[in-house]
This record gives structure tokens, sequence and C-alpha cells, in this order.
């Protein structure tokens, strides 16, 4: 006995086995013709969260559905299983497409010019000098990286792919980045502002830094860790800039 749908990615299916290579081969063919999500971002289009990838639920229990009516006999099962699929998709999405929000935020003003600061910032190996011995980052650029140059930092275990969207040698370093595959997603931006200064006087830079986050697991960050960790960051960039070379 074998069920035949319409649509290109039905197959027939008799045994639970058949099931996930089903799945695996139409969500594989789906993602080969997909457009790139909402916005024309750089870094989303490199993420892993896209909206054909974001309904291996609905896909899933579309199959699942056409089992079960095999199986049981009864083609409401069908129906029944794509609904929850489209309302479990249909949530997931409004989350996903939310706008982000600054999270958290910090300030200081260092006894350095912004050229020397952006350098720790801006050169992925002046970060040991400034950053937790936990992270640690690697980049295929030499020296200052620019617009959509793309790098990844390792925090502990877990490893965050990033991509950098702005960058104003000595005023502004910006790059998003998503971790969890994609459920974590986030946006890191250093402003430079040169203060003080003349003829007597050393310049000084005032740094500011802000956060802002999105994607369904958001929440699971709490913005005054945020504020405490980044407060320890800006006191290291302090003291590295500080240090006489």
């Amino acid at each position: 006995m074998s069920l035949t749908c319409s649509g290109e990615f039905w197959r027939p299916c008799r045994k639970l086995r058949d099931l996930e290579a089903i799945v695996l081969t139409d969500l594989r063919q789906r993602n080969d013709h997909r457009d790139p999500w909402d916005g024309s971002d750089k870094a989303d289009r490199s993420g892993w969260l896209t909206p054909t990838l974001v309904n291996p639920s609905l896909i899933f229990l579309q199959h699942l559905g056409t089992l079960l009516a095999i199986v049981s006999k009864k083609p409401g099962v069908f129906s029944f299983c794509v609904a929850q699929g489209v309302s479990h998709t249909a949530g997931l999405n409004k989350r996903l497409k939310a706008p982000s929000a600054t999270l958290a935020w910090a300030r200081t003003t260092v006894d350095a010019s912004p050229d020397k600061v952006y350098a720790k910032i801006a050169d992925m190996s002046e970060w040991q000098s400034w950053l937790d011995k936990d992270y640690k980052a690697k980049s295929h650029t030499k020296g200052l990286l620019s617009s959509g140059d793309g790098f990844h930092y390792t925090v502990g275990p877990n490893r965050v792919n990033a991509t950098v969207i702005q960058a104003n040698p000595h005023e502004e370093f910006v790059w998003s980045d998503n971790t969890l595959m994609g459920l974590i997603q986030s946006q890191h931006k250093y402003t430079l502002r040169k203060v003080g200064g003349g003829l007597f006087k050393p310049s000084q830079t005032e740094i500011t830094v802000k956060q802002e986050l999105s994607g369904p697991l958001k929440w699971v960050i709490k913005g005054k860790d945020l504020e405490k960790q980044m407060s320890l960051r800006l006191t290291s960039l302090q003291q590295a800039v500080s240090t006489p070379q």
C-alpha cells in the first residue's frame, strides 16, 4: 500500500526508517533553491537561518502525516500534522523577525589616541592583549579588518562566526555574529571619539560599546550581566592601550 501526493517533494513512504531520509532530501532540495531571507545584509545571508531552513518542523510533520495516514488509514491525520507544523513555524518565524534591541552598553575614556585604540579592536591578533584568555579569534585577513571581512572566535567551547559590517578607521568598528546555529544573533558596535588634547595635554579617546541582540533565544542573555562583562573588557582595553609597546 502506498500514498501518492501532489508536489515535487512528496514520496510514497511505507516504513518509519524512510522518513528521516525523505525529510533530509526535501530540506536539501529546498535549500538549493532558497531565496535570501528578508534583508540584503551580508551577515544575514551568511547565517544559518533562512526562511526555508526555518521550516524543518513543518516539512517533518508533513511527511510524518503522510506516513501516519498510510498506517492508520485515516487521511485526517495528515491534515492535523500539517496544521500543527504551520502553527509552530509561524510562531518561530515571528520570533526570528523580531527587531533587534540594544541590550547593553558601556563607556570609558582612555589616555590614548583613537588610532591606537582602533588598532586594538579591529586587528584580531590584538584581541589577546585585552580580552579574556577564553577568547581566541582567527581571521584570514592580516592586520586591520575591513567591511565585509569574516572571522570567527571561540569563547570556551563555543564557536562564534562573525562578519564586519562597518569599519571606519579611528572612528567606528561594527561586527555582527551568531551562535547556537543562529538562534542568538548579535551586533557589536565600538564608537571612538577624540576628547581633550591640546598643546600640553595628551589626546584621549572616549570609547562607547553597544551590543544588540536578536533571535528566538536572545532572552537567555541578561542585560545587566552583559554590561558587567563590557565594563571589565573596557578596563582591560584601557590598560592595554596605556601600556608602552
